[in-house]
């Protein structure tokens, strides 16, 4: 049973991960502070009432990541070098883990989560940094639409959010011999019409736009859609494959054979051929044996099925199933005519004739299914998959 451990203000403390404050999130040390009033945690008074910090530690613990803690070395120049973040599992007790601080972690480690959740924060920093750089490629236009010179209406001042922007308070109104009410059915607060005199009359911005606000507007938005298609079509996808490299896993060396030759036996034979592209650790051949599997699955259903006959105070022994049949239990008329079941006797004789079928479809060649290489290196599977892949149709 685990002991409890009470802290100065009388609070129950964890005890099965033993963290020290600075391992903890600030909410778990704020709510372990207040815990010690009763207005805040009614039940820390009650001997066999819950531990308010326990709680904490198992979602700290059970769902927050965690890693172990880090290596650090020394480099010959005398510089601190972290190991790489090793991810731990959910839940893990007897080491001791750290939780991932949100602007101490690398990049480079946000892989730890999947190889798509570290390219799209990446992604987020360059459209951050993209709409960053646009905003002062638009500096020149907001200057000059907050000057004197944009001609706004004094009596009618901008607030402060909109101060910058093109939108224009010195207007005027126009008439527009040619104008219907079809043209401006959207736009109802820019148009009026003098049904005196049959005419329309239009709303019209006095304010001064010159060219040079124009091809820097024009400038920025190229900017921006050569910046973002950059960005997502080409580093993008460099990106993922350096967060890739930092995640060992087995498909990162391993090249899967679809439809090879049926005769294609020898090891040697696919070893030297996927030699070309790196070394080769090793070669696994897979033989379409899905008849032999299919049936050796049956046979063990019929074997589950007569198990259940027995009767249950006599122990079921599938090697001498001749044996059973005495202690199996009759099935009745209805059950063989419905439900098309069978006795002891006609389970054993399948399950007779399933060895036999096994044993003829064993002794048989099995064709070549599918070939496993695995190479040493990550660039000897990239090189394969680039030479060996069909293009797209």
């Amino acid at each position: 049973m685990e002991e409890e451990n009470f802290s100065a203000g009388g609070i129950k403390l964890d005890t099965k991960y033993n963290d020290q404050p600075h391992d903890m999130t600030s909410g778990r040390r704020i709510a372990r502070f207040l815990s010690r009033y009763s207005w805040y945690f009614p039940h820390k008074d009650k001997e066999d009432g819950p531990s308010l910090d326990k709680a904490w530690a198992y979602f700290e613990h059970s769902t927050l990541p965690r890693h172990f803690p880090l290596n650090i070395k020394r480099s010959k120049k005398g510089r601190k070098k972290k190991s790489n973040y090793i991810k731990a599992e959910y839940g893990k007790v007897g080491e001791k883990t750290e939780l991932y601080k949100i602007w101490q972690t690398p990049e480079r480690e946000l892989a730890d989560f999947g190889v798509s959740a570290g390219v799209y924060f990446w992604n987020l920093r360059q459209l951050v940094i993209i709409m960053l750089l646009a905003g002062l490629l638009s500096l020149p236009n907001m200057v000059y639409f907050a000057s004197s010179e944009y001609g706004q209406n004094p009596s009618q001042p901008l607030s402060y959010r909109m101060q910058g922007s093109a939108v224009c308070t010195n207007t005027s109104w126009v008439p527009c011999p040619n104008c219907t009410k079809n043209n401006w059915v959207n736009y109802e607060s820019h148009y009026y019409e003098d049904t005196s005199n049959n005419l329309f009359f239009v709303r019209r911005n006095n304010c001064n736009v010159r060219l040079r606000e124009g091809v820097v507007a024009f400038v920025t938005i190229i900017f921006t859609v050569i910046a973002i298609v950059y960005t997502i079509m080409y580093q993008s996808g460099q990106r993922s494959v350096k967060l890739d490299e930092g995640q060992q896993t087995t498909s990162d060396y391993a090249v899967e054979v679809f439809d090879p030759p049926e005769d294609a036996y020898d090891i040697g034979v696919w070893k030297k051929f996927f030699s070309q592209f790196g070394p080769v650790h090793s070669i696994t051949i897979t033989l379409d044996n899905e008849k032999l599997v299919n049936t050796l699955v049956d046979r063990r259903r019929a074997i589950n099925v007569m198990k259940y006959m027995v009767e249950p105070d006599q122990k079921f022994d599938p090697d001498d199933l001749e044996s059973m049949i005495q202690y199996c239990k009759e099935v009745s008329d209805c059950k063989k005519t419905i439900c098309c079941a069978k006795n002891a006797e006609s389970l054993v004789e399948r399950i007779r004739d399933y060895e036999v079928k096994a044993i003829e479809i064993a002794k048989k060649e099995k064709p070549v299914s599918e070939v496993f290489a695995i190479f040493e290196t990550e660039q000897g599977q990239r090189d394969a998959l680039k030479n060996l892949s069909r293009p797209g149709w």
